[in-house]
């Protein structure tokens, strides 16, 4: 698509200086997309519906050691993961009711377009909500015994929200499990806003979550605990059961977004402009890397219900 300035009456023209604004204010804000692996520029210049091929690669067969004097260094070896993902359209649009001219003075910061920033970041947000629900890790909360299937189908109903013990019993299902830290000394818990309250006014937590929150948190990052970073999402997180909320243990590599063409706001003038619009506008990606039917194993827990 040909660039332009605002003056121009083509259909439809990327707007240079707002494109360059939103591919920088749009980091992630929502607790589920700042959590997918960043692009790694392998699908860029692709088009819709063209299907690119990744390679992954698990941990090592053998662990290294310590060796004897005279041990031979042991041979390890690695079967990488091959899977494909299909790059797709993604966008939105909002009309505007003033001059070309006015439209023209619109920063990220007016409402308007914050309304459209707003809009795509819960776009990306269920993105990744959507592929983190595919696994077939699951766990659910119950009184009698907290259960774990990793057929994708849980026999238990929930009736317990999240607490310190549950917390604990999702994190060693994620270890026995072998599945990898998010970043190397933890696992991140993506929680509804009820079960976050739940585990903060847990007076026995309290402190615990105040003392590790000097890191650099993620959004909605409430502290850390068990070996969790505790993320509250206030989007996309429904409920298991009644007032029971949901959630997600992440690992890392478990959900992957590439991109083919970044985000860019368009605008479009019709009706000799007397009809303006303003879309932002992507093609791109997002997948979970890892899955239990293909590669017999998962890198998310999905906390659900019956």
């Amino acid at each position: 698509m040909a660039n332009d300035t605002w003056g121009g009456m083509s259909a439809s023209i990327n707007v240079n200086e707002l494109t360059e604004l939103v591919r920088h204010a749009a980091q992630p804000q929502q607790a589920m997309s700042q959590l997918a692996n960043p692009p790694t520029g392998r699908a860029l210049g692709l088009g819709r519906g063209d299907t690119v091929q990744y390679t992954f690669f698990p941990n090592m067969t053998t662990s290294g050691g310590e060796l004897d004097e005279n041990d031979t260094i042991p041979a390890g070896s690695i079967t990488p993961v091959k899977a494909t993902y299909t790059v797709k359209e993604y966008g939105n649009s909002l009309t505007w009711t003033g001059k070309l001219e006015d439209l023209s003075r619109l920063t990220l910061e007016d409402s308007f377009m914050k309304a459209l920033m707003d809009d795509m970041q819960k776009l990306m947000n269920t993105q990744v909500y959507n592929q983190a629900k595919l696994t077939d890790y699951k766990a659910v909360f119950n009184s009698t015994g907290d259960e774990f299937v990793t057929n994708g189908t849980p026999t238990k109903t929930a009736d317990q929200d999240l607490s310190l013990a549950n917390l604990s019993f999702v994190r060693r299902k994620a270890k026995a499990n072998n599945i990898p830290l998010y970043d190397g000394e933890s696992y991140v818990y993506v929680a509804d806003i009820d079960s976050s309250h739940s585990l903060q006014d847990d007076s026995a937590l309290t402190d615990i979550l105040r003392e590790d929150s000097g890191r650099a948190a993620l959004n909605g990052e409430i502290g850390r605990v068990k070996g969790c970073r505790v993320v509250e999402d206030n989007h996309k997180l429904a409920k298991a059961t009644g007032s029971l909320g949901e959630g997600f243990l992440f690992g890392a590599d478990a959900v992957g977004h590439e991109v083919a063409l970044p985000w860019e706001i368009r605008r479009e003038v019709k009706d000799f402009g007397r009809s303006i619009a303003v879309a932002y506008y992507g093609i791109m990606a997002w997948f979970k890397i890892m899955d239990q039917t293909t590669h017999s194993q998962e890198h998310i827990i999905h906390v659900t219900s019956a």
